[in-house]
């Protein structure tokens, strides 16, 4: 400001040497408008710069039925850095609840989305309402099934496969990851595929059995492992929870037993705790706070799905073969949102130390609360 006022006091001296015919008081008019039309300037300036736009809703309601196609389209989008991104307290919620990232409300009509269905006894005649839209691409719908019962009302089209009763929906996804993708995105263009391509996992039913989580649409869910994170949850905690977790107290989940089971194989593992499983599946959290995605439901980008090493995904998947009802499985739902979202940056991680007050206990071990 001082520089623009001493421009103005050098145009006023030019001005009395140069014109003879402009009275003084005329001159110093000129004068005392060029800093009132520079402090107005500079004050629009800093005004602009503190404006925050509002997050757009989250869930967008889908309005029509959604169609199995096949696509070879290879257009890419480039999703913005996070880098820039101030989250302060305005913007915290969806930090909070990881529910806005960069890039999650742009064009995804080009996405090629696949379904992966982990079936048991359920029907799933529901599966038409709960994708419905015509905004998707659906390259494919697999059902994987592993109960022995045929799956009532699956979407035509559907691709039915059976599988041996072990691990639950986590096995199944990671059987998907190891032994069908690869066929799905191999070849001379699977860079392009990588990049355009988002599996959305689900189980037969859509109960939530969280009773402090209520449930994401099918587009939200989408849109989020669309976005910078890569990651999209189908549950979003309740009023003061975070879908964020203290590495440290999480570290130490572990778990006695669990109601029902199929077979007469003993729940508990052999591993201390949820850290200890990690080790032997090459997960290996470096960040103070990690996402936790519960209920089992989620996508991700197969691009962030390929940036862990195939074999660390199959220590993954032969972890949860032991039987059908085992600690293991309850290590795994753990693991998903660790293992399949994008790193948090510094800014976002000092916004949740700051705004967090406390965390929850067994059996959401280190999650991050706010009073």
């Amino acid at each position: 400001m001082t520089k623009n006022i001493s421009s103005v006091r050098s145009l006023q001296q030019k001005l009395k040497q140069r014109s003879c015919f402009l009275s003084k008081g005329v001159i110093n008019g000129i004068a005392a408008a060029g800093i009132a039309i520079i402090m107005f300037i500079q004050g629009k300036l800093l005004l602009s710069g503190h404006i925050n736009n509002s997050p757009q809703k989250e869930d967008i309601a889908p309005q029509h039925n959604f169609r199995i196609t096949t696509t070879t389209t290879t257009t890419t989008t480039t999703t913005p850095s996070l880098k820039h991104d101030m989250y302060n307290i305005s913007q915290l919620p969806g930090l909070w609840k990881a529910s806005q990232f960069t890039g999650m409300n742009s064009d995804i009509s080009q996405k090629q989305i696949i379904v992966v269905v982990s079936h048991c006894n359920k029907p799933l005649h529901w599966m038409h309402d709960y994708i419905g839209s015509s905004l998707f691409v659906i390259t494919a719908i697999y059902i994987i099934s592993k109960c022995g019962e045929r799956p009532l009302g699956a979407p035509g089209g559907a691709i039915v496969q059976t599988l041996s009763n072990v691990g639950r929906c986590d096995h199944t996804y990671a059987y998907f990851i190891t032994e069908i993708l690869p066929k799905l995105v191999g070849g001379s263009s699977s860079i392009a595929k990588r990049r355009e391509s988002i599996v959305v996992f689900i189980k037969d039913n859509m109960i939530n059995h969280q009773g402090f989580e209520e449930l994401r649409s099918f587009e939200s869910t989408v849109r989020l492992a669309s976005s910078s994170n890569g990651f999209g949850c189908n549950s979003s905690p309740l009023e003061r929870a975070s879908a964020y977790h203290n590495i440290s107290m999480l570290s130490q989940f572990e778990i006695g037993g669990y109601s029902g089971s199929n077979d007469d194989v003993p729940f508990k593992s052999s591993f201390a705790n949820i850290g200890a499983y990690w080790r032997t599946i090459d997960v290996t959290p470096s960040q103070k706070f990690v996402p936790v995605c519960y209920g089992g439901i989620f996508a991700a980008s197969v691009e962030n799905i390929y940036k862990r090493d195939m074999n660390a995904w199959k220590k993954f998947m032969e972890s949860l073969t032991r039987g059908d009802n085992i600690e293991e499985g309850h290590f795994g739902e753990r693991s998903w949102a660790v293992m399949l979202s994008n790193p948090l940056e510094p800014l976002q991680i000092e916004a949740l130390q700051n705004y967090s007050t406390g965390n929850g206990g067994f059996p959401m071990n280190g999650m991050l609360t706010h009073e």
